[in-house]
């Protein structure tokens, strides 16, 4: 899948962004790309809250997470770096619930983020 925005034309650079996946059995690569002068870009994945972190080195580009059912969740990205923030989810009105969102900060204009998922040893 391959799409473009151009959300973001209203800045200084004039920005476009551009994400591609690639899906296969137990993997997701994701391309960023924006296009245009820039001083700052984060990308947010936000995880449910069954998703625990399992190790995360602070300013590095790879985490792992449990399932709660079982299995396993490596996440590295290329071209930046992670950090994790607690944020909420909301399944329904008036319900708040602990979660992880994990932002990936550019370092480039390229970003490729890897999520490799297996079941439990």
């Amino acid at each position: 899948i391959d799409a473009i925005h151009d959300g973001y034309r209203r800045l200084v650079g004039k920005n476009l962004h551009r994400r591609k996946w690639a899906i296969s059995m137990n993997e997701m690569v994701l391309q960023d790309e924006i296009e245009g002068e820039f001083n700052s870009a984060e990308a947010r994945f936000y995880l449910h809250p069954d998703v625990v972190l399992d190790t995360h080195l602070p300013g590095g580009s790879h985490a792992k997470f449990q399932l709660r059912h079982g299995g396993c969740v490596d996440f590295s990205v290329d071209g930046g770096k992670i950090r994790m923030e607690s944020t909420t989810w909301h399944p329904g009105f008036g319900i708040s619930v602990p979660n992880i969102c994990i932002v990936v900060t550019f370092r480039a204009s390229k970003v490729t983020t890897s999520i490799l998922w297996r079941k439990a040893a």
